[in-house]
C-alpha cells in the first residue's frame, strides 16, 4: 500500500515500484515483471475484498442477489439494474423506486467501501456494467456476489 496507494493506472504503479527500489538500492524488476506484480496484487486484493464483502452479506440478501442474476429481465433483474432510467414518466419513476427498494432490502455493508478508493469502485462498476447476467453467473460465488454488491452500493 505504501508503494501503490489508490488504484491508478498500472504504469503509474510500476513507476512507483521502480523508484522505491531505486531509492533503496535494490535491483528493479523488468517492466513486464513489475506489471505482472501489480496486476497480480490487484487481482489478489479484489478477490480478498469480494470474499470479505460476500461473508458479510445476509443469507436473504444472497438469495435475492442470486435471483436478480438469474432473472435478468425482471424489474429487479441484473439487466434492469444496469439500465438507464429512461425519460421522465410515472412508469420510469416507479421502476426506479422498485430498484431502490430492492437495493435497500439487501442491507448491503456499504461501510466496507470506505476503505477503498473511488477509482477502485469506478473500475468495478465499469467491469460489472460491461458483463451480461450469464457472464456474472460464471464467476465464483465470492467474486460474483462481491462485484454485484459493489455495483449495487
Amino acid at each position: 500500500m505504501e508503494i501503490c496507494p489508490g488504484d491508478g493506472p498500472t504504469g503509474e504503479a510500476t513507476e512507483r515500484i521502480r523508484l522505491w527500489r531505486l531509492n533503496r538500492k535494490c535491483q528493479s524488476p523488468t517492466e513486464q515483471q513489475a506489471e505482472y506484480m501489480v496486476r497480480s496484487c490487484r487481482k489478489a486484493f479484489d478477490a480478498e475484498f469480494f470474499a470479505q464483502l460476500t461473508q458479510r452479506l445476509r443469507p436473504q440478501a444472497i438469495e435475492k442477489m442470486e435471483a436478480s442474476l438469474n432473472e435478468v429481465d425482471s424489474e429487479i433483474g441484473f439487466s434492469a439494474m444496469k439500465s438507464e432510467p429512461g425519460r421522465i414518466a410515472l412508469d420510469s419513476v416507479l421502476k426506479q423506486a422498485a430498484r431502490l427498494e430492492f437495493i435497500r432490502s439487501l442491507e448491503l455493508p456499504s461501510a466496507m467501501l470506505r476503505s477503498v478508493g473511488q477509482d477502485w469502485i469506478k473500475r468495478v462498476h465499469r467491469r460489472v456494467a460491461q458483463e451480461f447476467g450469464w457472464e456474472m453467473r460464471r464467476h465464483p460465488d465470492g467474486v460474483r456476489l462481491g462485484q454485484h454488491a459493489v455495483f449495487l452500493i
